[in-house]
């Protein structure tokens, strides 16, 4: 077996990042690049690009530098693990800098670059590797000891994280990064430029196409440079390219335009809370069928969400309070709704990101983002179905990257379930005009809502009980902790230990069961027959309710 239908194998690849691999494979098996010049690796990847296409690298890099044009959700992080491990096997190259453009895709990619990730960089490798990568990033890199690295752990591969925005050379503004450090003997980045066989992994290729950043990374003189992005700069160095069309319905979603085409007599206002109401049943009704199949294939619950795009700040304000308050859908997404946008405070835009990074987690309580140009890459999500765009320009309604974070699978497969497999734009006023745009388009369908309504859904009504699990669980817990009275759990933080410690004990998947009987839910139980109804949605709790029914059950 070859070396790319091992790693193939190993790592479950998709046939997009397979066929990517073996693109380079084609190229790197004629080349070595730490002795190769520029332009003859340029001609022989041009004799292996499809119909023998000129492959031209920017004169900017004083390096070959491939790139992968890769749609949103194919798994650009996992082609780029396949990628190291590939070079580091066949050529032995074991220094890799991998780059991110901000601070949200840095603190992705530091967290994938550990083995307990469920995205792991090398998921699948690990027996291969044998020894743990070692990898360092912008926090700890000052710790690095280049003697140990270079004299007792030579086969040892290692990774660099960074933000490209730690890297810059600004006039006479010094980072540390390029600063002499006593500990290594020289600045972290001329350490770097002598390696021989550094390599760069730019994710999000497009953000690096800027003097400065080009600057930068040339001035670490890798001997190759691997590109990742669903939308390059340039296709004069593409080795390899699977776009939207050619994954909507077998490896994405299938993006559903929205719209009404009767709005005559209606002023923004009202266009706007048409959208919002219009994109809330499609978000029910989905919730819905969500939890439906979840129970069929006694799957853990995927709780769907929706992105609100806002036009700046202060609307993005307003738009939550409509949203959150007791006449928005009967007030069920009161707490429900997280802003994400440049006006937020630093402190605030750290926590934020947090709850972004686990928003896919049923536990977390967060069904509704509202974002202001803030979510157009490095935010990626499996449960995102319905984009509510109230920006005012009909390109920002059709950008690429915003509906890129809708199109992963919530499953990793598509289900054969429309409303499941879709992805709901919610377009109104410039819905003619979209419509026109797409009708050549085979990625897009379309869907008129004043011809083809949307169906409201009905609220489950889950009755708080407890069975005899929970209430050993409350016992236990509050004899565990000496808590003698219900006043003494008044503490959120207090209140957050007992939901979590609940979470792990107590709550199971939503199994379908055999003997007709009702299900547990996460604190009491849902009526069987409710689930089957084609008008059923659920509503998932917050931690707050938790702690409140648990706190109602012993005030009793």
């Amino acid at each position: 077996m070859d070396i790319v239908k091992q790693i193939g194998y190993a790592m479950s690849l998709r046939a997009p990042q397979r066929e990517a691999l073996e693109a380079l494979h084609n190229i790197s098996s004629e080349v070595e690049y730490k002795i190769a010049k520029k332009a003859n690796v340029e001609a022989i990847a041009s004799l292996h690009s499809e119909g023998k296409r000129t492959i031209k690298v920017a004169e900017e890099f004083s390096f070959p530098s491939f790139c992968f044009e890769m749609a949103t959700g194919i798994g650009k992080t996992r082609l780029m693990g396949a990628s190291i491990y590939y070079l580091y096997r066949t050529k032995g190259y074991r220094h890799f800098f991998i780059l991110a453009p901000g601070d949200t895709i840095y603190e992705k990619l530091k967290k994938e670059s550990l083995p307990e990730s469920a995205k792991y960089l090398f998921k699948g490798l690990e027996a291969e590797l044998g020894t743990r990568p070692r990898v360092f990033n912008g926090d700890n890199y000052l710790q690095y000891n280049p003697k140990q690295s270079e004299f007792l752990n030579y086969n040892e591969l290692q990774i660099f994280i960074f933000n490209i925005g730690k890297i810059f050379m600004r006039g006479d503004v010094e980072f540390n990064f390029h600063r002499y450090q006593e500990t290594l003997g020289s600045s972290f980045s001329f350490l770097l430029a002598g390696f021989d066989d550094l390599v760069i992994c730019m994710d999000e290729a497009h953000r690096y196409y800027a003097p400065a950043s080009m600057k930068a990374i040339d001035h670490l003189k890798p001997v190759l440079g691997l590109e990742f992005t669903a939308t390059p700069k340039s296709n004069s160095n593409v080795i390899y390219s699977y776009d939207l069309a050619k994954g909507a319905g077998k490896f994405l979603k299938i993006p559903v335009m929205n719209g009404r085409t009767n709005l005559a007599g209606y002023n923004a206002d009202d266009v706007q809370e048409m959208k919002l109401m219009d994109g809330m049943r499609l978000h029910e009704n989905r919730n819905r069928a969500l939890y439906q199949y979840c129970a069929d294939n006694n799957l853990d619950y995927v709780k769907p969400i929706v992105l609100v795009s806002c036009k700046d700040t202060t609307h993005a304000q307003k738009v939550r309070a409509i949203i959150d308050s007791d006449n928005f859908c009967d007030g069920r997404y009161m707490g429900k709704v997280i802003e994400i946008h440049s006006g937020s405070g630093s402190a605030e835009a750290e926590e934020n990101i947090a709850k972004l990074l686990t928003v896919e987690n049923s536990r977390n309580p967060f069904e509704i983002v509202l974002h202001v140009y803030k979510l157009k890459e490095g935010w990626d999500v499996n449960n995102l179905f319905t984009i509510i765009p109230l920006n005012a320009a009909k390109s920002e309604i059709l950008a690429m990257q915003t509906i890129g974070r809708g199109l992963r699978l919530p499953f990793g497969y598509i289900t054969g379930k429309p409303e499941i497999d879709t992805l709901d734009i919610v377009a109104h006023e410039h819905y003619r005009e979209i419509v026109e745009d797409l009708k050549a388009n085979p990625i897009f369908r379309t869907r008129d809502l004043d011809k083809n309504e949307i169906e409201p859904s009905r609220a489950v009504i889950i009755t708080p009980g407890f069975d005899d699990r929970q209430l050993a669980f409350l016992d236990d817990y509050f004899t565990g902790h000496k808590i003698k009275r219900v006043q003494d759990v008044t503490d959120p933080l207090e209140q957050s230990k007992i939901y979590e410690a609940y979470i792990r004990s107590v709550v199971a998947k939503p199994v379908k069961k055999d003997d007709g009987a009702p299900q547990p839910t996460l604190f009491g139980l849902l009526d069987e027959p409710a689930v089957k109804s084609a008008k059923t949605t659920i509503q998932p709790v917050s931690t707050g309710q938790v702690v409140s029914v648990v706190l109602q059950y012993l005030c009793q």
